[in-house]
């Protein structure tokens, strides 16, 4: 409450050195030695492998279905996908060469700019067909210069999260830093965890949660939270990169659960954006959690008007 002359000593629960590491042996020079060379190799490789997965991955499809878009999502490029009432046709007809004489045609064309999802409006199934016609030509039409660019960018970012954990890992793991075999190990479970998470990302799965769940957890019980941590953010970031999903998917990845004791509705839309229309105070608890619905039974909570 009022300002003290006494100093506080800020170090006083650090059980580390207390003085600059100017004075020590220096660390550059060592990473020529051998064994060091050998699990810097190591890392790098890794980097590189997952960099590939991407790679493969790329250009990802980021839509799911029955998810909510909050934007206008309009055709990139030119396509067509085969028309439904057609084929519909097709199969009940009985003579199909009358068909072919009077149906509808057999493609629907798609100009670029063509409104495919309005904002706030699900993703039914015709309309996740619709995107996934319109990202294949999306992709087909990427020239060698963009795929290029796009691998550049995700190597300089694997190596630049690798890099980080192993300045972290020198600094405070140095058991886990001066065995070859456990970083082996770590890399070894970083690449299954991301190989794993792309494949359960695809369209109707959506569960890349799962492996990065199992890995921060590992990392914790073996090591220690505060390197779960990182990892588990390095990791996020780069299935977000895989996934298409941007900052919001990151965020969803690394976040964790929460306890919601107040609600309140507002507007999202432009431009009364955070105009707030009701609030008030919820008489008990809810949990709440990343891609979790919350579950309660009736006339459990009750909301008191601000």
């Amino acid at each position: 409450m009022f300002w003290s002359r006494q100093r506080s000593e800020r170090l006083c629960n650090w059980n580390g050195r207390k003085r600059s590491s100017r004075g020590g042996v220096p660390t550059l020079p060592r990473a020529w030695s051998r064994p060091l060379a050998a699990r810097l190799t190591i890392v790098m490789l890794s980097a590189a492998l997952i960099a590939g997965m991407l790679h493969v991955n790329d250009p990802p499809f980021p839509h799911r279905l029955n998810s909510i878009l909050p934007h206008h999502f309009r055709a990139r490029v030119s396509f067509e996908v085969p028309n439904q009432a057609y084929a519909a046709q097709q199969v009940e007809a009985m003579d199909a060469v009358s068909m072919q004489e009077g149906g509808s045609p057999r493609v629907d064309q798609y100009a670029v700019g063509a409104l495919l999802v309005p904002r706030d409006q699900r993703i039914d199934p015709p309309r996740f067909v619709l995107l996934l016609a319109e990202h294949r030509a999306y992709a087909a039409s990427l020239s060698l210069a963009d795929r290029l660019t796009r691998l550049t960018s995700v190597v300089v970012i694997c190596f630049a999260l690798a890099i980080i954990l192993c300045v972290y890992t020198s600094r405070f793991q140095p058991m886990l830093a001066a065995s070859t075999r456990r970083v082996a190990g770590v890399c070894l479970l970083v690449i299954v965890c991301v190989g794993t998470s792309l494949l359960l990302s695809r369209p109707l799965w959506d569960a890349a949660i799962i492996p990065l769940t199992l890995t921060a957890m590992i990392m914790a019980i073996v090591y220690n939270p505060p390197f779960a941590l990182l990892l588990s953010f390095s990791i996020s970031s780069l299935l977000a990169i895989g996934h298409g999903s941007g900052l919001g998917g990151m965020l969803i990845l690394s976040g964790g659960s929460a306890t919601a004791t107040h609600v309140s509705i507002g507007l999202s839309a432009h431009p009364t954006a955070g105009q707030v229309l009701y609030s008030g105070a919820l008489n008990s608890s809810l949990s709440i959690s990343n891609l979790i619905q919350p579950q309660f039974s009736i006339g459990a909570l009750v909301v008191t008007e601000d």
